[in-house]
């Protein structure tokens, strides 16, 4: 089963307003009722390792091995803590934490959901 997580690829939605706890819920349904076998092998890529880590954290009866490339996993652990008192006003303000990257321009932002897990 192949599919994009909410706000990625083909899939639906604005980065900003999904988190860590949707995508998790989105891979458990998929394993829950769309996956027919016992057991899977997840395959996670970006954001989809930490997913899949999350995944297999919380159904270790159904998960028989893990495969994440270039897994981006929680990088989120003390990024409020790093923060001004201006950058986190912003953040309640506009409900979006912009993300230093030098390959976007602008840089994307992540929505106060992600932080909620």
């Amino acid at each position: 089963v192949l599919y994009d997580s909410r706000a990625h690829g083909k899939s639906p939605g604005e980065l900003h307003n999904v988190g860590m706890q949707d995508w998790l819920e989105d891979a458990q349904y998929i394993l829950d009722n769309v996956v027919t076998s016992p057991k899977a092998v997840i395959v996670g890529s970006s954001i989809g390792g930490w997913t899949g880590v999350l995944l297999a954290l919380s159904r270790p009866e159904r998960v028989s091995g893990l495969v994440l490339i270039a897994g981006a996993l929680d990088r989120s652990e003390g990024r409020w803590e790093s923060m001004s008192v201006e950058q986190r006003a912003q953040a309640f303000t506009t409900g979006l934490i912009p993300l230093d990257s030098p390959w976007f321009h602008p840089p994307p932002a992540l929505g106060l959901p992600f932080f909620k897990q």
